[in-house]
């Protein structure tokens, strides 16, 4: 394999050569988790379980995923070409509410409302029993989310946006009340 497709699927491991075999470690970047600590720990636990399919000791250390890879029999290019397409598949994913709120720090009523006047872009819904009673949630599209976080500006923005338009409100909307 060369260097160039090699780097390829290092994109998301770092390895290091321990007296056993070779030490393999997955920390979970801004790009995976958009800085969520939900979405940083859901991957970490993709891997393990993704590592631990294929047959390698790994475990939990504080915010990753540490293995120790001793056979030898292992290709490492499909272990990290599997490792690469378990995280893309990842990002992938639709974004949950609560999950939005802490990605672009927000509160729920403004999601709700930001999402109602379509300013946030929705990707389909889900729904789930509790009891007796259906939960549905709006799920939102992870490329425009990303492109928001990006953005910060674009949020505050908006909170501004909502500040006159609740103070023109409140004044009865007449503009002659200064």
């Amino acid at each position: 394999m060369t260097s160039d497709k090699q780097d390829d699927y290092k994109r998301y491991v770092w390895f290091s050569l321990c007296g056993d075999g070779i030490a393999l470690r997955f920390e979970p970047t801004f790009d995976i988790s958009l800085g969520s600590e939900w979405r940083s720990r859901a991957a970490v636990r993709r891997v393990l379980r993704l590592l631990r399919r294929l047959r390698l000791q790994a475990c939990i250390d504080g915010n990753g995923v540490s293995a120790t890879i001793r056979q030898r029999s292992i290709d490492m290019s499909t272990l990290l070409a599997a490792v690469d397409a378990e995280i893309v598949a990842f990002q992938a994913e639709r974004i949950h509410p609560k999950e939005l709120d802490e990605i672009l720090t927000i509160t729920p009523h403004e999601r709700r409302r930001w999402t109602k006047d379509g300013r946030l872009p929705t990707s389909g819904h889900t729904s789930f029993r509790n009891g007796k009673k259906s939960v549905f949630l709006v799920l939102y599209p992870p490329a425009p989310i990303r492109a928001l976080v990006d953005r910060p500006e674009q949020i505050e923005s908006w909170r501004r946006a909502d500040a006159v338009a609740s103070a023109h409100a409140n004044s009865g909307g007449d503009p002659s009340i200064a």
